[in-house]
């Protein structure tokens, strides 16, 4: 629901025919939007006023755009100019400061909307202090953002396949990077030290192995902890020196390799049978961890036939 009305309200506010758009999140009032805006020729005056709401929305540019010569945005009715904008800049409007901005020249931008009980919750999870304002000169180069955002694309208007463990992280990922690099100077975070506990070890791994499609919430595995998820995300790493995702991408890499070695499954059949989504997905994954494809590790490892065996004994 809140995909569409971000998105709608976008087009709207921008006078735009088409948008596309994205929802990250379980229901409810934490959830992320994404909306593609492409105006080839810019945006004609000021844009309109969209009512306050407790929310961030951060712009961050795909591509360079042709000029920015009179760009600039007012925020609480103060005027800020635009001296440069590279591929990958940003800017973090306050949706409570009533942003009005003027893009007279072409762009091609994700806007990403964020509400402020995400990352309070973020903030409390983390035992952080809670965000009260992200500070941005407009036109920032983020490379974390514009990866973030580009990494999202392949899923707009039609839905996300990845489990909830991976869109956990993900959203988290976003969350510390704001509130680490923008957040209001003078609030720190709090920096934990220790690990898991021998039996919080145990516990995770054990309903790690259990769902290796990953369809578990990171808030749950946590919970089974007795810890916060961004306690329980950094204890972890601690632990086993990777995150939890990265854990359970071997994990089920380590699950492909027996299927592969001891079944005649198709790729695709053993893709879905350790959780990815499909064929494409599950050669991304085992590349990353492996260095070649499960086609070419099958073929490479497969066993020799019992004929040739006995030849190359004699």
């Amino acid at each position: 629901m809140l995909q569409g009305m971000f998105g709608k309200r976008l087009a709207e506010h921008f006078s735009l025919l088409e948008s596309s758009s994205l929802v990250l999140g379980p229901e409810g009032n934490s959830q992320f939007a994404l909306t593609r805006m492409r105006m080839p020729n810019g945006f004609p005056g000021p844009t309109p006023h969209i009512p306050p709401e407790k929310a961030f929305s951060i712009s961050v540019h795909l591509r360079r755009p042709d000029s920015i010569k009179g760009w600039g945005t007012w925020l609480d009715g103060r005027f800020h100019r635009v001296t440069e904008w590279d591929t990958g800049g940003i800017q973090i409007f306050d949706m409570e400061s009533e942003p009005v901005a003027l893009r007279p020249s072409g762009f091609d931008s994700i806007h990403i909307y964020i509400p402020r009980f995400a990352l309070n919750r973020f903030s409390d999870e983390s035992e952080q202090k809670r965000v009260r304002t992200l500070q941005c000169i407009p036109g920032t180069k983020d490379d974390v953002i514009l990866h973030w955002a580009r990494t999202m694309m392949p899923y707009f208007d039609r839905g996300i396949g990845l489990p909830r463990l991976v869109l956990d992280e993900m959203i988290m990922l976003l969350c510390a990077h704001l509130t680490r690099v923008y957040q209001d100077l003078g609030q720190f975070p709090e920096v934990v030290t220790g690990g898991l506990a021998v039996w919080q070890q145990d516990r995770a791994i054990e309903l790690l192995h259990e769902r290796l499609d990953g369809d578990l919430a990171l808030a749950d595995l946590a919970k089974e902890c007795g810890l916060s998820p961004g306690r329980f995300m950094r204890a972890f790493k601690k632990s086993f020196g990777v995150p939890v995702r990265r854990y359970l991408l071997h994990k089920r890499v380590e699950a492909a390799k027996s299927l592969l070695l001891h079944s005649n499954k198709s790729l695709l059949t053993v893709a879905f049978e350790i959780g990815f989504c499909d064929q494409p997905a599950f050669n991304r994954g085992f590349r990353e961890i492996v260095g070649t494809s499960p086609g070419q590790w099958r073929r490479a490892n497969a066993p020799m036939p019992k004929a040739f065996s006995l030849l190359a004994e004699d």
